[in-house]
């Protein structure tokens, strides 16, 4: 089982479904998989939201990036006139996004890895 193919099949589950109906058992066994394969790469199905989360917003920094004029709607609908207007994501606004997205996305990495490394530093007895 590959996470890609785990997060595409809760978003085609979820759209069909709704996200109220969402549960790890039933994306299981729309997958013909065990639920302990899923929480092999997702620890809960709030990692996994959030994952989906991050993938979304690549995707958009991903369009801008290589169409920096061309309009989209789904940016007036995500992200709203503010930062949008006419759906052509204004430039200030794309960094300031990329540059939370990273952050976020750093200390998450960088939060786990640690906690990894050192959690099993001390022994108490």
């Amino acid at each position: 089982m590959k996470k890609e193919k785990i997060i595409d099949a809760s978003l085609d589950y979820i759209w069909k479904n709704g996200i109220e109906n969402f549960s790890m058992r039933k994306l299981s066994i729309e997958l013909k998989c065990s639920a302990p394969s899923i929480y092999h790469y997702y620890s809960s199905k709030e990692i996994l939201f959030s994952n989906k989360v991050h993938y979304f917003f690549s995707l958009l920094f991903r369009l801008q990036l290589a169409w920096p004029e061309q309009s989209f709607k789904i940016f007036s609908i995500v992200l709203g006139d503010s930062y949008a207007p006419d759906g052509v994501m204004l430039n200030d606004r794309y960094l300031a996004l990329v540059t939370i997205h990273g952050t976020i996305m750093v200390f998450f990495v960088l939060t786990a890895a640690l906690s990894g490394t050192f959690s099993n530093l001390f022994e108490f007895n």
